[in-house]
């Protein structure tokens, strides 16, 4: 039983445990897809940005005559100053693998575009005239783009990397959902059967210990306290534990009770026959001494048994109490990680919000490249390739958000069960502490019982003292039948018994000689101990002598 409640306490905190564990794990990946993959992807996206918009777009604009020559200049190094900021916050970012070479490639092939731009600039710095601008044409169509594509082309292939990334680490991310969800399933439905199985061994052992139903026992324990004897019991019905020994000792009551009452009708008439009957007198004192003896070894025993019953109970009841202290503790678990999930459940909102915002910046890029006609039409791939992994990682977010909701109901439904469980084992500690406060009870009255049967066992012992004395204290011996039978006359006896008690005493009436009381001294006063047993109506059913 104790290996039944520990096997479902350390079910319960695996539960909690486990569950912990791959949140963690779950939230860990979404840092570092947020941290080392989707920051970089911004990042990335922003220096390819800078490219088409500020530079490739602003020289088309400035050729055209759109733009200044000035705010094509700001233009230029607005995007020099962008791209060496996020190309540094790239770096300092957690690069592995194929990405390591590709940026080193990247690096290298950046000075040469920055040697364009430099170019650039200085040739818009040389003032407007006409032969600076057809300095500007050739150097845009011979010079600008086969330095500055090569770089873009390498940003462009990191984007892609950052993305398949991304990609592995989401997929891992489904695989340890599934992977969980089984575990946790299955996990739980072993913590609920064996919780049932252990309420059942419970219930179980308490009723085989006590053969019957609580209230039915502690009803025939009290009506046998108060000395009625005349219960009927099932012959049919087995007859185990506490209830069993009741029925035994019930019956042994009625036979015990009925002998006695017949051997104080024999110790009355065996006092009016002093001299021929007081040897009889001595043996039946002595039988009836070992029978009381036997008796009061029993009592002790069954006694030693109820003790053993409620020290029983209480040690169940503390079992019943640590179970449901363990399962409130998985059930915190629990609650633990449903804050987690939602806590995960918000990450993931504001990565599909960096999403749709990604999504928007290459649309803006699409729309742009389509303005700058055929020499756009590299930055508009780019751009629609970097819109569609954009649409695809917030699909990937909404689809991990609902797993993450569902993850929630799932922990929710976990702990709800948890605390279903808690109330049924707080009801059986109770309970066990009813059956040990009516076993306490038991002990109570078995004892009470056990000591009268000790007190009866002494005055049958003076019996076979007195039994000695016959010959010269008649009197004094019939007093102590009549005490006797007053004291027996308490319990109620069925219908055979009695009739067994009324037969005895009509053929003690009709053997008893007829004589005197010689047991009367000079001074009128009776000789023996007088005892006051005071008045029961009971006592009309007796005759008197």
């Amino acid at each position: 039983m104790v290996i039944l409640i520990a096997i479902t306490s350390a079910v319960s905190l695996f539960i909690g445990l486990y569950g912990v564990n791959n949140l963690k794990t779950v939230n860990d990946g979404m840092t570092t897809m947020y941290y080392d993959r989707v920051l970089p992807l911004k990042q990335l996206k922003a220096v390819s940005d800078a490219y088409a918009i500020n530079i490739v777009d602003a020289t088309h604009k400035v050729r055209n005559g759109n733009i200044s020559w000035s705010e094509a200049i700001r233009s230029y190094e607005t995007a020099a100053k962008e791209v060496e900021e996020n190309l540094n916050a790239y770096a300092a970012s957690k690069i592995e693998g194929e990405e390591v070479r590709v940026f080193n490639e990247a690096k290298n092939l950046k000075s040469k575009s920055d040697e364009a731009v430099n170019q650039m600039l200085d040739l818009l710095r040389q003032g407007q005239d006409t032969a600076t601008r057809h300095k500007l044409e050739a150097f845009i169509v011979n010079e600008m783009y086969p330095n500055i594509d090569p770089f873009t082309s390498k940003i462009s292939e990191l984007i892609e990397l950052q993305l398949g990334y991304a990609k592995t680490l989401n997929e891992y991310g489904d695989v340890l959902y599934a992977d969980t969800r089984v575990i946790t399933y299955g996990i739980t439905f072993v913590g609920i059967v064996l919780a049932g199985v252990v309420a059942f061994f419970i219930t179980k052992s308490i009723i085989g210990e006590l053969g019957g139903e609580p209230s039915e026992i502690k009803l025939i324990a009290e009506e046998i306290a108060n000395g009625n004897l005349t219960l009927k019991f099932d012959t049919q019905r087995k007859r185990v534990g506490i209830y069993g020994a009741i029925v035994q000792l019930s019956e042994q009551l009625k036979t015990i009770i009925a002998k006695i009452m017949e051997g104080a009708e024999g110790v009355t008439s065996a006092s009016l026959q002093m001299s021929s009957t007081s040897q009889q007198m001595s043996q039946g004192s002595q039988e009836q001494a070992a029978s009381a003896e036997e008796i009061s070894s029993s009592m002790e025993q069954m006694v030693s048994n109820i003790q053993q019953n409620t020290d029983n109970a209480q040690q169940t009841e503390k079992i019943a109490i640590k179970a449901a202290d363990d399962i409130k503790e998985g059930n915190s678990a629990v609650t633990q990680a449903v804050d987690s999930l939602k806590k995960i459940a918000e990450k993931i909102g504001i990565i599909g919000e960096i999403a749709r915002q990604t999504n928007l910046l290459a649309l803006n890029a699409a729309v742009e490249a389509a303005r700058a006609g055929e020499h756009g039409k590299g930055f508009a791939v780019v751009a629609a390739e970097v819109r569609k992994l954009a649409e695809r990682s917030q699909v990937a977010a909404e689809e991990i958000n609902a797993l993450s909701s569902s993850s929630v109901t799932i922990a929710d439904k976990s702990g709800r069960l948890l605390e279903q469980i808690v109330p049924n084992i707080q009801n059986t500690a109770k309970l066990v502490q009813e059956i040990a406060a009516s076993s306490t009870e038991q002990n109570s009255g078995a004892t009470q019982i056990n000591n009268a049967i000790q007190q009866f066992n002494q005055v049958i012992q003076q019996n076979a003292a007195g039994a000695e004395e016959i010959a010269s204290s008649s009197e004094e011996l019939s007093a102590q039948a009549e005490s006797l039978k007053d004291s027996v006359s308490f319990f109620k006896l069925d219908d055979e018994h009695e009739k067994s008690v009324h037969k005895t005493k009509k053929k003690q009436a009709v053997n008893r000689p007829a004589f005197k009381s010689a047991a009367v001294h000079s001074n009128g006063k009776k000789n023996g101990i007088a005892l006051d047993m005071g008045h029961d109506t009971k006592d009309t059913d007796f005759e008197k002598y």
